[in-house]
Parts: C-alpha cells; structure tokens; sequence
C-alpha cells in the first residue's frame, strides 16, 4: 500500500529491506541483530491493525449488504478504517526512523542506491 514510501524516498530505511539485502551494506552482527528485533517488533505490532483492517473492511462491506447504511454509520465505518491505517503507517514509519538511526551515513548511501532511490522523488541527490 506504499505506506511507508514518503520514508524510502527520503533516505529512511526500512527493516525489512535492509534485511533483504543486509550482505550489501556491511552491517556489523549488532546492527543486524538490532535491525532483526526491529522487524520483529514492528510486525508484532502491524499484522493485529493489517487484521483490525480487514475485519473493519468486512464490516463496512455488511453495512451495505444489510441496505441499512446511513450518512452517520458509513461515516463512523470510514473514520475506523481511516484510525487503524494511520495507526498502521505509524508503525511502519516508526520502523524507518529507528532503522535509520541503526545505520551508518555510508550504508544509507549504499542502502538508497541499491533500492533504486538514488535521486529521490524531487529529482535532488
């Protein structure tokens, strides 16, 4: 869903693409046991909003099915989805921030251009 890509456009890395290709950056073992937990934890706390999601989107889709959907329950079925993804981007943008820290100036260097973000979404370097 492209949640977390005003970070990756930005020289923020991300947990799970510096894992993808931690071989790549030279990480120490602290690093990479660092950006292991960090992955751990944000998806502990992401898969029970992704599942809070999915039932709030059943339930939006019943509220139709059941013709009984008015401006006040469509509109109190939308602000829920609309909490539990900010709540969801939240996480993972938090992820960025932390992993961002883990690294060295270099790796994000080495980092942004073996994700294809070398000139970023503004056309700077």
């Amino acid at each position: 869903m492209g949640m977390a890509k005003p970070a990756e456009l930005n020289k923020y890395p991300g947990p799970k693409h510096v894992l993808d290709i931690a071989g790549k950056l030279d990480l120490s073992h602290e690093q990479l046991q660092q950006t292991q937990q960090l992955f751990k934890q944000m998806k502990s706390e992401a898969m029970p909003l992704g599942k809070k999601i999915v039932l709030a989107e059943k339930n939006l889709d019943e509220l139709f099915m059941s013709g009984n959907v008015t401006d006040k329950s469509l509109k109190t079925a939308l602000e829920e989805i609309a909490i539990l993804r900010g709540k969801l981007r939240f996480v993972h943008l938090k992820a960025h921030l932390q992993q961002k820290k883990m690294m060295t100036k270099k790796q994000i260097h080495q980092y942004v251009g073996l994700r294809g973000y070398g000139v970023n979404h503004h056309g700077h370097h």
